[in-house]
């Protein structure tokens, strides 16, 4: 429960904004559970982190400043302003420090953070220059990266009194850079073991974002990297999902040079596919040899000759006999392995049901309810907090279908990596579903960044790429 307690503030921290009815629904299933009696202080938590994250997306903007060391900061004017127009109250600082800047925000897991920066730190000094006002400190910070040295004198609350604190931030490597931008969260994976999802800070948590294409790897704790994923979506309702009866439409990437076909690849659909397409030819030679027997008896064709064309038809009999038992026992084979699997999750998700949140459960059902019935008026909260968690995968990727929703979420391969490499070099790369040329997107400086520095710590870290 720690852990993901941990998870979810991030969670909200890091998404800002969020629907209001899905807040409100929200609040009805807490108190329906509520109201049993059972679990309240899950409960609770999950009212907190849920209106912890509405709450963020009304309380007072500030016009405040980013930098790379992983914090923001406003003016001492500018802040007192937003509390104003936003009625809230106005703290009381130390005398003389107009021309500092208020530490805004620390991201989590951050370079700052690690250093002992905290929210609402007011920055005097940087490396040891007086601040003169606001701007020259946004000016001096601005130029200031993660190989150079960083030390700040800051006043800090503490009860009712100012403290002079310094707080140095140390020159980083570039690996070690790479690894602040780095995101980690703990979710469920499709054999409900808890792992951990690593992915480019700035990208969505979520695989059903707009225009969205990235890389991440999964990990357990203390061990190399395990398996580098790709993702990508396109909200395209009404398009079609197949090219044809018998083809997946996938997403094409064009870069500077080459294009590239991406497809979700089933390989019991695939081998089916195979055995329907063998028996059909199996068919058409004993039918072809059929015409022959026919025709030979017909011309009364000497013994030989029409014994050796009876061979033949046997022959392909045989063939057609053989390929569909082959079909039959691999169907057979295909049963008993998702019999078993379906058994040993069933086992697993038993084991870990009892310590989930009555909440998460009921959304779990209900989840489960909706699309089995193909409902697909599904509360936008359920599915985003279930997908965090990695609980219902397959009944998301459904619900997700339902909507409109074109994804791709699968390990990389080795073929793929040629791929990758190009898109991080190419000036120019545009993606789009293949029956639906004309809504594309094209990839950003950001999203190109995210490739690398995910890539970069997947390989230092020891993860391989294997088919």
């Amino acid at each position: 429960m720690g852990c993901f307690f941990v998870f979810y503030l991030q969670l909200c921290v890091q998404n800002t904004t969020m629907d209001i009815g899905a807040f409100l629904l929200s609040c009805e299933v807490l108190l329906f559970s509520i109201s049993s009696g059972i679990q309240f202080m899950k409960k609770l938590f999950f009212f907190c982190s849920i209106l912890l994250i509405c709450l963020a997306s009304i309380q007072a903007e500030t016009p405040s400043k980013s930098y790379e060391m992983g914090f923001k900061t406003i003016s001492v004017f500018d802040y007192k302003q937003a509390l104003k127009k936003a009625s809230e109250d106005i703290p009381r600082f130390p005398p003389r420090t107009g021309n500092a800047v208020i530490v805004d925000f620390v991201e989590y897991d951050s370079r700052a953070e690690k250093a002992g920066l905290q929210d609402q730190d007011l920055i005097l000094l940087v490396n040891g220059k007086l601040l003169k006002s606001p701007e020259e400190g946004d000016k001096i910070l601005k130029k200031i990266t993660y190989k150079d040295e960083l030390k700040l004198r800051v006043i800090r609350r503490e009860g009712n009194k100012w403290k002079r604190i310094n707080v140095t931030l140390e020159p980083m490597s570039d690996l070690n850079y790479f690894r602040t931008l780095l995101y980690r969260g703990l979710r469920y994976d499709y054999e409900f073991d808890l792992k951990y999802y690593v992915s480019y800070r700035k990208n969505s948590l979520s695989t059903f974002s707009f225009k969205n294409f990235q890389i991440y790897y999964t990990k357990n704790s203390g061990k190399p990297p395990e398996t580098l994923y790709l993702k990508l979506s396109m909200l395209l309702p009404g398009t079609n999902s197949f090219l044809n009866e018998s083809t997946l439409a996938g997403f094409i990437v064009k870069t500077d040079s080459a294009k590239y076909r991406i497809v979700e690849v089933d390989k019991t659909w695939e081998q089916e596919k195979a055995f329907k397409k063998e028996l059909a030819e199996a068919k058409k030679l004993i039918q072809a040899e059929r015409i022959k027997l026919a025709e030979a008896k017909k011309k009364n064709k000497a013994n030989g000759e029409l014994t050796k064309i009876v061979k033949e038809f046997d022959l392909a009999k045989e063939k057609y006999l053989k390929i569909q038992k082959a079909q039959s026992d691999f169907s057979k084979l295909v049963s008993k392995f998702n019999e078993q699997r379906e058994e040993r999750l069933r086992k697993k998700f038993s084991d870990i049901y009892f310590d989930l949140p009555e909440y998460i459960t009921i959304m779990r059902d209900e989840l489960i309810q909706k699309v089995t019935n193909l409902e697909a008026d599904i509360p936008e909260v359920t599915l985003q907090t279930l997908e965090m968690r990695g609980l219902g995968k397959r009944y998301i990727e459904v619900a997700r279908g339902m909507q409109g929703w074109k994804f791709y979420d699968e390990p990389l391969k080795k073929e793929q990596m040629k791929m990758i490499y190009d898109i991080i070099s190419s000036h120019k790369v545009t993606i789009y579903f293949e029956n639906a040329p004309d809504k594309q997107f094209e990839l950003t400086p950001e999203q190109k960044e995210g490739l690398k520095v995910v890539l970069k710590v997947f390989q230092a870290d020891g993860g391989k790429v294997t088919d």
